[in-house]
C-alpha cells in the first residue's frame, strides 16, 4: 500500500541517519500497513524490505545482539533481499566484536552476489568482508578483500561506493599506507559529509 511504502521511505531515512527509535517508529508503522495489503507477492516483498529496516532499527538503537538474532531468524525463511540480510547480520555481528562470524556471514552475501553475476553487487559484501578482517586485527586480509572491492566498482560514481571507499581507506591505513588512504577515506567521507 501507498501508506505502507511512505512510512518505509522515512524509516529508511532515520536509520540512513542512526535515529534508531525514529527507524523503528517508522518501520512498525509500515509493517502495520503492509499487514493490511492483501496476501500476495507485493505483500511478502514489502514485509521482507520492511524486516531489513527491521534489523537496522535495532543496530542503530545499539542492541546488536537482538539485530543479529533477528536477522538470523529472518534469513529462516527470507522473504525478500537475503543477500542484504546476510550484510546487516554480518555487521551487527561486527559491531557486537564477533568478527570470525561477521566475516562468514558476508561470506553467504558474497555468495550470492557471485551466483548472480553483477560486479557491483559484489563489491559491498567484499567491503564488508574487509572490514570484518580489520576489525579481527588482519589488516593484510583486509585489504586484499577491499582491493576487490574497489575493482568492482571502478564504473560507479563515488556516492554508489561510498562503504567500499572506507572499507579501502581503513585498510590502506591499517596496512601503514596513509598518504594512499587520503583520496579514498575523501571519496567516502564526502558523499557522507556533502
Amino acid at each position: 500500500s501507498r501508506l505502507a511504502e511512505m512510512a518505509a521511505i522515512v524509516a529508511a531515512t532515520m536509520c540512513d541517519l542512526d535515529r534508531g527509535a525514529e527507524c523503528a517508529e517508522f518501520t512498525d508503522k509500515a509493517l502495520v500497513h503492509a499487514a493490511a495489503m492483501p496476501p500476495g507477492e507485493a505483500r511478502s516483498l514489502t514485509i521482507g524490505q520492511l524486516r531489513l529496516l527491521q534489523v537496522r532499527a535495532l543496530i542503530a538503537q545499539g542492541t546488536t545482539e537482538e539485530a543479529e538474532a533477528l536477522a538470523a531468524q529472518f534469513l529462516i525463511e527470507p522473504l525478500c533481499c537475503e543477500q542484504t540480510l546476510h550484510l546487516w547480520r554480518s555487521y551487527a555481528l561486527r559491531l557486537g566484536g564477533r568478527n570470525d562470524e561477521a566475516a562468514r556471514a558476508a561470506d553467504q552475501a558474497i555468495s550470492m552476489a557471485r551466483a548472480k553475476g553483477g560486479l557491483f553487487e559484489q563489491a559491498w559484501p567484499l567491503a564488508w568482508r574487509g572490514l570484518a578482517e580489520l576489525d579481527a586485527g588482519r589488516p593484510a586480509q583486509a585489504l586484499a578483500w577491499a582491493e576487490q572491492a574497489m575493482l568492482m566498482t571502478e564504473a560507479r560514481p563515488p556516492f554508489d561506493s561510498a562503504d567500499v571507499h572506507l572499507a579501502y581507506g581503513r585498510a590502506l591505513l591499517a596496512n601503514g599506507r596513509a598518504a594512499e588512504a587520503l583520496e579514498p577515506l575523501r571519496q567516502s567521507y564526502g558523499f557522507w559529509l556533502g
